[in-house]
């Protein structure tokens, strides 16, 4: 357009304020995202990372793989399968944000899972033989002595998972 003044890459002053609700709706979007596609993922996360952590092989092993899927494989990959390929093997047709949000969760659930694992393992085993000593059950254990303290620990790395989820949704 004539007469404008140009601000970055072409984009006049104009056009951003002709536009400006448009901005607004898509900034909304992208937070409503991020947030669901978090709050699935740190659910998502928690079931993965007990699994891994567990004494039983083929729990551990399902966890591993769990992970290791999530982390390796592309989002555009994983929004294409979540998208197209979902509904072609199960039956269901998801729409285009909730198949964004699954695929997100999905993606940043591996991160959280290691995450948590770190948190966990964090804890000094002398802690934790001493709570066995004292006869405490694993789930004791884990909600008495183990999570008080892995919580510290996982709450900056969480909001990190967190960042890379939003922009996950340019």
């Amino acid at each position: 357009m004539k007469g404008e003044k140009s601000m970055l890459g072409g984009i006049s002053q104009l056009m951003i304020i002709r536009f400006y609700p448009l901005f607004l709706k898509g900034l909304w979007v992208t937070i409503e995202i991020s947030f669901y596609s978090f709050f699935i993922a740190l659910l998502f996360a928690l079931f993965i990372v007990f699994m891994r952590i567990s004494k039983n092989i083929t729990l551990k092993l399902i966890g591993n793989f769990l992970i290791q899927l999530s982390r390796n494989t592309p989002l555009l990959v994983s929004l294409v399968w979540v998208y197209y390929a979902l509904p072609v093997i199960t039956g269901i047709s998801l729409g285009a944000i909730i198949a964004s949000i699954i695929a997100i969760a999905l993606q940043s659930a591996g991160y959280q899972a290691e995450v948590y694992r770190a948190g966990i393992e964090s804890v000094h085993r002398d802690q934790i033989w001493a709570a066995k000593a004292l006869g405490m059950s694993p789930f004791l254990l884990m909600r008495r002595i183990v999570l008080p303290q892995a919580i510290r620990r996982i709450i900056p790395p969480t909001i990190n998972v967190f960042c890379t989820t939003l922009k996950c949704n340019r």
